[in-house]
C-alpha cells in the first residue's frame, strides 16, 4: 500500500496555490507520537525553508530533494514497522529563517521543521533535533583555474593575490580568519551577503576562493560554473529536522533513522539528488 507517497505529492501540489508571503510567526500544530501511536492514525504539520538539493519545488510544481524523499521513508516506516497512518499538512513560511526557526520553537506537537539545519548545543535549547540525516560537508572551494591546494602551509603561494569571499558573522568567516591566522596572513577577505550567492562570486572572479557549503558546491557543478573543491581545508557539521520542545517524536524519529542512515537505500537517495560523485565526496569515500 503506498498512499503515503502519493499524498505528499498531493500537498505539495496544494502548496504551490497556497499563500506564502508570510511575515509573523504562527501557531502551527500537530498530534503528539504518544496519540498517534495509540490511534494508529496521527496528524503532523511540516515548514521548511528552500534549498538547494535538500528541500525545492521543482519544475512540476511539487517538492522534491533529500529533506522529502526521507520523510516519505519515515512515513513509509510508520506505515510498515508501527501500524501508523500520518495525515500530512505542509506549511510553508516565506524565506526568512527566524521566522521558519520561531514557527517551529512555538509549535506544538507533531510539527517538523525541514532544511539543512545545522545542529548546535544553542539551538537544542529552544527546540529538539532529530538524530543527523546527514553530515555536512563545507568545502574550501575556488575558480577552476587556480592550482589545486593539497597542504594548507601552500595556501599564500597557492592563493597569492586573491580574495577570500565569505557572509560576515558566519562560520565560514570564523574558518577563514583561523586559517588566515594560521596559514596566510596576508589573505584579503570581502563579504557578499548570502551563503548562496558564494559559489557565483568565486565563479565569477578568477582569482578567489571560499568556504562553501556542500549543496551549493554540488549546484554550482552541476551547473556547469568554473568552481573546485580542494582536498584539504573542509570542516564538517551535523544536519537534523527540528521539533518543538514539547514534541514526543525525537524517539521515533531516531528509531527510524539509526538504521536508515546506514542503508543502501540512503545512499540511493542522495545520489538520485547528489549525483554519484558528490555523494562519495560526502560521505567521505573520495577527495575532490
Amino acid at each position: 500500500m503506498h498512499w503515503v507517497p502519493r499524498l505528499i505529492m498531493m500537498c505539495a501540489c496544494t502548496l504551490l496555490f497556497a499563500s506564502t508571503a508570510q511575515t509573523q510567526t504562527i501557531r502551527l500544530s500537530g498530534d503528539s507520537w504518544e496519540l498517534t501511536e495509540k490511534r494508529g492514525v496521527g496528524r503532523i504539520t511540516i515548514t521548511y525553508i528552500e534549498t538547494p538539493l535538500f528541500i525545492y519545488t521543482n519544475e512540476a510544481g511539487k517538492l522534491s530533494g533529500v529533506c522529502v524523499d526521507i520523510l516519505k521513508e519515515f512515513l513509509l516506516f510508520l506505515e510498515k514497522e508501527k501500524g501508523v497512518r500520518v495525515v500530512l499538512s505542509i506549511y510553508k513560511p516565506n524565506d526568512d529563517f527566524n521566522i521558519f526557526l520561531s514557527n517551529v520553537i512555538n509549535a506544538e506537537g507533531g510539527v517538523f521543521g525541514l532544511a539543512n539545519i545545522t545542529i548546535t548545543d544553542a539551538r537544542k535549547k529552544v527546540m529538539k533535533f532529530t538524530r543527523p540525516y546527514i553530515k555536512n560537508r563545507a568545502m574550501l572551494a575556488s575558480h577552476k583555474d587556480l592550482p589545486t591546494l593539497y597542504n594548507l602551509d601552500d595556501m599564500p603561494k597557492v592563493f597569492a593575490g586573491c580574495t577570500a569571499f565569505t557572509v560576515r558573522n558566519s562560520t565560514f568567516e570564523q574558518d577563514l580568519l583561523e586559517l588566515k591566522q594560521k596559514y596566510f596572513p596576508d589573505m584579503n577577505i570581502e563579504y557578499v551577503s548570502s551563503a548562496g550567492s558564494l559559489a557565483y562570486k568565486i565563479a565569477e572572479t578568477p582569482k578567489s576562493f571560499g568556504k562553501i557549503d556542500f549543496p551549493y558546491y554540488v549546484e554550482a557543478i552541476q551547473k556547469n560554473l568554473p568552481v573546485k573543491a580542494h582536498p584539504v581545508g573542509s570542516s564538517y557539521e551535523d544536519f537534523g529536522f527540528i521539533m518543538p520542545l514539547n514534541s514526543d517524536w525525537k524517539s521515533v524519529w531516531d528509531e527510524f533513522l539509526e538504521a536508515f542512515v546506514r542503508s543502501a537505500r540512503y545512499r540511493q537517495l542522495l545520489i538520485k539528488h547528489f549525483g554519484e560523485a558528490p555523494t562519495d565526496l560526502l560521505l567521505g569515500t573520495a577527495q575532490p
